[in-house]
């Protein structure tokens, strides 16, 4: 487990780090490059870790997986925007509770289907065995 968890949080990160400083280039923003790491740790951590421990290892319940990842998707939500540019955080922040409400309600959304989907396989696999 931890040895998958350190592969996806580096294989995550470094394709963060190719992809924002892309994007900053495209953009014309002239971004320092701790920023960029920055956000590259983020979705590192996000999507790189956390993530996959809550949806692959974790036994805390639904409710908790899914207050748990909307937090912290949340959270780097807010710090991948105020390293991105502190101007479009300003413009962003009065939609924030609507954003967060939305990122709430996919990730149920998200969890039922990924639930289902999961269920499925697992009869798949329990139908073959017999």
């Amino acid at each position: 487990m931890i040895k998958q968890m350190k592969q996806d949080f580096s294989q995550t990160t470094l394709i963060a780090i190719i992809w924002v400083a892309l994007l900053a280039t495209i953009q014309g923003n002239s971004m320092s490059i701790w920023r960029i790491i920055g956000i590259g740790l983020l979705v590192g951590i996000i999507f790189g870790g956390v993530y996959p421990y809550l949806w692959h290892f974790s036994t805390l319940g639904a409710v908790w997986n899914i207050v748990i990842s909307t937090v912290c998707n949340i959270g780097f939500q807010i710090l991948a925007l105020l390293l991105y540019s502190p101007e479009l955080f300003k413009w962003i922040a009065p939609y924030l509770i609507i954003t967060s409400v939305m990122t709430f309600g996919l990730h149920l959304i998200i969890f039922y289907f990924y639930m289902r989907h999961l269920n499925r396989q697992l009869v798949k696999e329990l139908n073959q065995i017999s």
